[in-house]
Order: C-alpha cells, then structure tokens, then sequence
C-alpha cells in the first residue's frame, strides 16, 4: 500500500464509505464477477489495491475520515457515484452525495466545484432517480431563481427548471393516480397488462378522452426527461382508446396490395402478434408520443387559424413526392452522441407531404407499428439504447396509394 485510502477507492468497491467489513467484503466479491484477472487485469489489479487498502483501515479500527470526503473534487464525487449507481446501490449513492455535500460550508469555493461537476455531468442524466435528484435541488436551491447557478449560467438554469418542472409533474401525476377520480393518471403509470385489465373492467370514464389528450399534451412538455419512466405499450392502448381501433396494421408485403380491410378505413387489420410488438421499444413510445400530437391538432387548428402561425420547412408536394422513392434520400438519420446514437426522424418529416401512410418497427424485418406525422415542425428523435439493433420502414405513397419496399436502418447493428 502506498498511498492511504481515497473516496476514488470506494468508488471503485462501488459502496459508500461505511466501518462495515463485511460489507466491504461483500461489495469486493459482487465487483470480481464483474472486474475479473483475466476479463480486465488493469481493472482487477486497480480493484485489488482499492480493497486491500480499505480493508487495512478497517482492520486497524479507522473509518472513512470526514475531511477526506469533504475535499473529494467535483469528478471524483461524480465518478464515485456513477459506480454506486452502477452497482445498483442507489442508498449508498444518496448518503454519499449527503455526507460530502454536509462536509462542506455554505458558499465555499469546493462546494462550488462540487456543484458545477454535479450540474454539468449528473444533473441532466435521464437515468439519475428522482431521489438522487430532488436531494441536489433541494441542497442547491436550484428552484431559486436567485441561486447562484442562476446568476452564473441562467441558460444552463433554465434547462434545469424544465427538468425540475418534469420531476414535479411526475410527482403530480402519481399524486393523481391516488385519488377516486385519477383513472387517467393511474393508467398511464400502469403497465401494459395493468392498463389493459383496467380498461376492460371499467373502460374510459366519460371525460377520460380530454383528460387523455390534456395529460399527453403534458407529457410532451416533460417527454426528454420522464417519458423513458412510461410503459410505451400503455400510451399506445391509451391513444387507441380515445381514438379507437386500429392501431397497429398487418405488414404489407413489397409489390401486394395492402389487405381488404384497408379499402374501409385506410389502415390494415390488426394482428394479436403486431399488438404484442409494442410492449417495448422506442417504436411504441413515437407511436405514443406523435399521436398524442396529433389528438389535438384540429382543436389546435381552430384555436390558432388553422396553424398558420406555426412553423413549415416540409418540403412541397412536388419536390417530396420523387425524393420519397429515391433510395439515396434516406428516410431516416443516425449521428454519435456523448450520450449513444441519436435517431433523428427529421428527413422523413421534411418529406410528410407526399406521405400517406407510414410503418415502423424495431428488430423486425416487417414494420407493423403505424405512426402518424404531425402536419407541422416537430422535432422528434431519441437516443437509441444498445438493444435496438436495427429500424425498418414502410410509407404508402400519396401520389400513388402503393406501398414502398421496405427500408431497413441500423443503429447498433455493426457497431462495438
């Protein structure tokens, strides 16, 4: 051992600082399936010389002192949470963030330092629970339109505020769900065999449709922050409940004509196999997402002059209609992010005009999920996690009514 125990240590046994040996024990073991000689030597050798200089400390009576996690810099207090979390131990997560943030005064300049690293590296992340969360907005005062974030970087703040008002709403949401009358609340925190259960039971209450609609709309504004935490599957029997079925079509096999029982009502029939292809993935939660959108757009048409006011950059008619069946005009965009890849439905969308119909799916060669595109500009994309491997696509053509071959577009597939 040449050098005395870190907070970086504890962080590499993936546990908060405790006087517990066996716990130290324990967390050693649990990192060795994960941490092997052979899997990763340098991680293994780091771990052993973690361990053995926590343990030497433990066994000599000593505890974790107080001022060392109180000096612990803003990338080390980061790093050790992140191995926390990884570990899955999110109490030893919340009282180590506790004890080094009650180690430091009010307005000191490492207080500050912790701050901006908690901001700038944790605070945004989706995956950091709404524990861990409130208790750096609380101890921050990051509500405070005074605070010191506020005055240093107010953009930065402002994005902070929304992902506050996203937490809040979650809050209120689950508030809802409690009481007598928040059938809609509860079933959009239901899973999808829940919601299901719940709806054939009873059904929509009669003013669940606007109800619906008012929450999606909500959820919409808080979508980049909370809407990983809902069952895709849900919104989507959701959206069929206000607008009724179909909801998902049959695949149409390249070069056939669409089923019979699309000349009723434009979409093809519903299979019992395609219904079950949304209980995950991100195709559902577009699915949910856009056609809560599109709920809404006559309402909104008529309230605001049939949209004029907002913005168009789709393309015309004429100039989307060949560039849709051109196969070097991809339909769909992919570009590396810090956080993964980021699926960007923004080519398709500037060419919605000359589309009539559109099938999407995830992992299936035959794109069954049918998603509406809004009428206007509408950002839509999502960082795709690492078990969507590929994206296919199918669109009926406005021009012509025919069905296109179907486009498939990896995202991890091929990719480390």
């Amino acid at each position: 051992m040449t050098s005395p125990p870190l907070l970086a240590d504890w962080a590499t046994l993936g546990i908060a600082p405790t006087q517990d040996i066996d716990a130290l024990r324990s967390a050693y073991r649990a990192r060795l399936k994960v941490v092997g000689p052979e899997s990763d030597p340098d991680g293994f050798q780091q771990l052993r010389q973690a361990y053995e200089r926590l343990l030497a400390l433990l066994q000599q009576g000593g505890a974790p002192p107080a001022d060392e996690v109180g000096v612990a810099t803003g990338q080390t207090l980061v790093d050790a949470l992140r191995a926390l979390r990884f570990a899955g131990d999110g109490a030893g997560a919340l009282a180590l963030i506790q004890t080094t943030l009650d180690a430091h005064l009010p307005g000191s300049a490492e207080l500050e330092a912790i701050e901006d690293a908690l901001m700038n590296q944790l605070a945004f992340d989706r995956r950091l629970s709404p524990q861990l969360f409130g208790l750096l907005v609380d101890h921050f005062d990051w509500r405070d339109m005074q605070a010191r974030l506020a005055q240093v970087d107010p953009e930065r703040h402002a994005a902070l505020l929304d992902r506050i008002g996203g937490e809040d709403w979650m809050v209120e949401l689950a508030r809802a769900a409690s009481e007598p009358d928040g059938q809609v609340a509860a079933l959009m925190l239901a899973s999808h065999a829940q919601a299901l259960a719940m709806l054939k039971a009873t059904g929509l209450k009669p003013d669940g449709a606007a109800e619906v609609r008012a929450r999606f709309e909500e959820l919409l504004t808080h979508a980049p922050f909370v809407l990983g935490r809902f069952d895709g599957a849900t919104l989507a029997l959701l959206r069929e409940a206000v607008e009724g079925p179909p909801l998902l079509g049959e695949s149409v096999r390249a070069g056939q004509p669409a089923p019979a029982a699309e000349a009723s009502n434009g979409i093809p029939a519903v299979s019992k196999q395609n219904r079950l292809r949304i209980r995950w993935g991100v195709a559902a939660i577009a699915l949910a997402l856009v056609g809560g959108r599109m709920f809404w757009k006559s309402g909104n048409s008529a309230r605001s002059g049939g949209n004029a006011n907002l913005p168009d950059t789709s393309l015309a008619f004429s100039v989307a209609a060949p560039m849709l069946k051109d196969p070097t005009k991809p339909w769909l965009a992919t570009r590396t992010e810090p956080g993964g890849i980021f699926v960007d439905w923004a080519p398709i969308m500037t060419m919605r005009q000359a589309v009539a119909d559109l099938r999407i799916g995830v992992n299936v060669d035959e794109p069954a999920t049918a998603m509406a595109l809004p009428q206007w500009d509408a950002p839509i994309g999502f960082v795709a996690p690492k078990d969507i491997r590929y994206i296919t696509m199918r669109l009926r053509y406005k021009a012509d009514g025919q069905w296109s071959e179907v486009r498939r577009y990896p995202i991890w597939e091929g990719r480390p």
